[in-house]
């Protein structure tokens, strides 16, 4: 879950290495990663490799260059597996130096890889690629399951182990956790982020039977509607009801900012979950702002390259309540499962109440 900062920091990341006399090999690795944290944080001014010897750049050069590109904070990211001397030593000194260097320079050391989960389950694929296949069910214990129950259940284990230590509530690792299923990317839960008790309200108004908007049938379909139902949730897509042309050429607005305008008051304290167009969330936000209009929570988690990274960070600058997912990332799926963990949630509390 995100841990915001100052958001008048201009930011800069180095991924800094040991370095190594085969150049071709590390140096190649280290610039992949760069390329990784590069397109996956936009926001970052640039992310810049550096060495502490046999390669170049070093951190000296590193720094410099962050910093003609305007960076006012540099968070130095070390690729090492332990914190030895380089760690707990060498770059602190270095970052003394370059913070006398640079005085208006905010730098910021993080912890080096240390134990992850995800590094072992790395470890585990490769053994598997060279174990006989009479040997496969030691690792892959549950690969032979053909019960859907047995193989949901399997893979929320090993999600367990694969999230990182945080502070969320049941609410929010429900949804974190639906969120690495749906989309196998343990990663995901770095770029998600939610508005205080966001998880939590969207529960209650779901057990209070509130409307469930969505901006495309994708994520209407995604949905476990019957569940849904039975607290008296209506699910609707007003994009799938849209009776104008599909062909809007002629219009300067998009059909999915059209069938949101239509919405209008329905909006109010409904669950609006985006995962498609930020368009749509773009004229959601403007349907708030201009009609006073406030839906109960909004997920918004719209996907692609124009507009969606965006059109995400109006609305977590909004006071809506929110769940989102930064950046460029997103897609239909992940709104629907969003709002499944949820759903589940909701049934977990009923249920079982405390």
């Amino acid at each position: 879950m995100e841990k915001s900062t100052s958001k008048n920091q201009a930011c800069a990341a180095i991924v800094f290495s040991h370095g190594s006399r085969r150049e071709e090999g590390i140096c190649r690795i280290v610039e992949l990663v760069c390329q990784d944290i590069a397109a996956q944080t936009p926001a970052l001014l640039k992310v810049c490799p550096a060495y502490m010897s046999f390669n170049q750049p070093d951190m000296q050069s590193a720094v410099a260059e962050c910093v003609a590109a305007g960076a006012d904070k540099i968070i130095i990211l070390p690729y090492f597996l332990y914190d030895g001397i380089h760690i707990t030593q060498d770059i602190p000194e270095l970052i003394t130096q370059m913070e006398e260097k640079y005085p208006r320079v905010e730098f910021c050391l993080t912890d080096s890889l240390g134990y992850n989960p995800l590094l072992s389950l790395l470890m585990q694929h490769k053994l598997g690629r060279l174990l006989p296949k009479s040997q496969l069910a030691c690792i892959y214990p549950n690969m032979h399951s053909s019960h859907p129950v047995q193989i949901e259940n399997a893979s929320m284990d090993l999600i367990e182990e694969l999230l990182p230590e945080n502070n969320y509530t049941p609410a929010e690792k429900a949804v974190a956790k639906r969120l690495i299923h749906a989309s196998g990317d343990p990663g995901i839960v770095n770029y998600l982020v939610f508005s205080p008790g966001a998880a939590e309200k969207t529960v209650e108004l779901l057990k209070n039977g509130a409307d469930i908007i969505t901006d495309v049938k994708m994520v209407l379909a995604g949905i476990k509607t019957a569940l849904a139902e039975e607290f008296g949730c209506r699910v609707s897509c007003p994009l799938a009801d849209l009776k104008t042309p599909k062909n809007v050429s002629g219009n300067a607005l998009t059909r999915s900012q059209i069938a949101m305008q239509n919405t209008g008051r329905k909006l109010e304290n409904a669950v609006v979950a985006i995962g498609n167009a930020p368009t749509a969330l773009l004229s959601l936000l403007d349907i708030v702002s201009q009609l006073g209009i406030k839906p109960g929570v909004v997920i918004g988690m719209p996907v692609g390259f124009i507009q969606a990274a965006e059109s995400k960070d109006l609305l977590m600058a909004s006071d809506i309540p929110f769940i989102s997912i930064r950046g460029n990332r997103g897609g239909s799926n992940l709104a629907a499962a969003t709002v499944n963990a949820l759903l589940l949630q909701a049934e977990k509390q009923v249920l079982c109440p405390r």
